[in-house]
């Protein structure tokens, strides 16, 4: 998702990430560095958008 879809945008970045459990967590080493990345899946229905059903939050 990207900030040029600002309402949907706004409304996924309002999930409860906060409370969604850790789904998946590595870590390696690439370019003389340690890259760690984590990802949380939320599964919604609440929010208005043609065939939206889950929401990913990729972090590094």
């Amino acid at each position: 998702m990207k900030a040029n879809h600002p309402g949907l945008f706004n409304r996924v970045r309002r999930l409860p990430w906060r409370d969604s459990d850790l789904d998946h967590k590595d870590r390696n080493q690439a370019n003389h560095r340690i890259e760690n990345r984590r990802l949380k899946t939320a599964a919604f229905a609440h929010i208005d958008y043609p065939d939206a059903a889950q929401a990913l939050q990729l972090a590094h």
